[in-house]
């Protein structure tokens, strides 16, 4: 068995094959009901159809991976030495798979192409299993786990997949005369809180040549956004520092979109209201489940005129900080808001209980025909 003893706390290995295969089935089922709550959230005005479909690709992004630990851990609980490894979970205030877990998966994908041409085809592998059960009359376990790796790294080389770093790219949402609008976005796998998390800038760009096809400033650009995407950080630090450095691209919002905790019975470990609204639900396997997702906003009040050299004259924003806002004061953000999708059994027992802290979120419920309502 594994040794868990190294473990953290709140920290959990998925030794068992079955419970594995399940808690990489509820992912899939969370990711699937969270695709219609982003066209609910079109609808509430909380994103546009063009972040929404940038942020489904984040979301597909999530879904590979899912898919390619599912085979990675495939056997797991059947292998015996070296080769009994278990998947590795955050349960505390996460629901997502740890880090490492993640990191892991980028380094064996810059390997890919050379683990499989090294290892047998698939064909060869099922021709050997099905030599050894009828031969040797056998399970062939050993065999059974080296086509799950195969598959693996197949899903690996097949790409596509949520990296710990996915690296900025800029969609252009229009021109006017020499200044040209850009929807950067970007992701981060983040190590402290084990969530994926999503960055969204709408960013004027006045450079003579346009932004992703300037060799000099987009590579200088996507350095310096990924070394800022830290969840410690406020978006006003990030998009004040981006501002200064850049004289001919000008921010104008900066939103940061962090994907989770998952909370559930069955995987993860809850405290306060949520507890309870799950334990009263008594949902069946697949709807015993919440998703939480929180939405940092910060948006440019207004640019300012100031000098950066003997003759020339650069703008820079001037942010909106609500100090009436609770969610923006203190935070470095315009405003603040937190959104739950929740099957229907739980969100039936949250709407019984009704505690306050959950009064100002805004719920999504998934139906049985794939439409999701939103409440609150």
């Amino acid at each position: 068995m594994s040794d868990a003893s190294g473990l953290a706390a709140d920290h959990r290995a998925i030794a068992d094959d079955l419970v594995a295969r399940a808690y990489v089935l509820q992912l899939r089922r969370v990711a699937a009901a969270l695709t219609p709550a982003l066209a609910e959230m079109v609808r509430d005005r909380i994103f546009s159809a063009t972040e929404v479909q940038v942020i489904d690709g984040y979301l597909r992004a999530l879904l590979a991976t899912a898919q390619a630990l599912s085979m990675k851990y495939l056997l797991v609980g059947r292998a015996e030495g070296p080769l009994r490894r278990a998947l590795t979970i955050d349960i505390d205030d996460s629901g997502f798979p740890v880090w490492q877990e993640i990191a892991q998966t980028a380094a064996d994908a810059a390997q890919a192409g050379e683990e499989l041409a090294r290892s047998p085809t698939a064909a060869a592998i099922k021709d050997d299993m099905i030599r050894q059960i009828v031969g040797d009359l056998t399970h062939p376990t050993r065999l059974q786990y080296a086509l799950s790796q195969r598959m693996y790294y197949e899903s690996l080389a097949a790409g596509g997949l949520f990296w710990p770093q996915m690296h900025p790219q800029a969609l252009g949402l229009g021109q006017q005369g020499n200044r040209r609008r850009w929807l950067i976005h970007w992701g981060v796998y983040d190590s402290r809180q084990n969530l994926p998390v999503v960055y969204l800038m709408d960013c004027d760009d006045t450079g003579r040549r346009p932004l992703p096809d300037d060799a000099r400033r987009w590579p200088e650009a996507r350095a310096h956004l990924l070394a800022q995407s830290v969840g410690a950080l406020q978006l006003l630090t990030i998009a004040q520092g981006f501002d200064a450095d850049f004289d001919t691209l000008h921010p104008q919002r900066l939103r940061r979109l962090t994907l989770g905790p998952i909370h559930s019975r069955e995987f993860t470990v809850q405290e306060g209201p949520i507890r309870q609204v799950l334990d009263d639900a008594r949902a069946e396997p697949g709807q015993d489940w919440a998703l939480a997702l929180s939405v940092e906003d910060l948006v440019s009040d207004r640019a300012e005129m100031e000098s950066s050299g003997l003759f020339t004259v650069t703008e820079r924003q001037i942010w909106r900080i609500d100090p009436l806002d609770r969610h923006g004061a203190g935070q470095g953000t315009t405003a603040a808001q937190r959104l739950l999708v929740i099957p229907q059994r739980p969100y039936q027992a949250l709407a019984r209980l009704d505690p306050p802290g959950f009064r100002g979120i805004r719920k999504y419920v998934p139906g049985p025909d794939g439409r999701v309502l939103g409440f609150g």
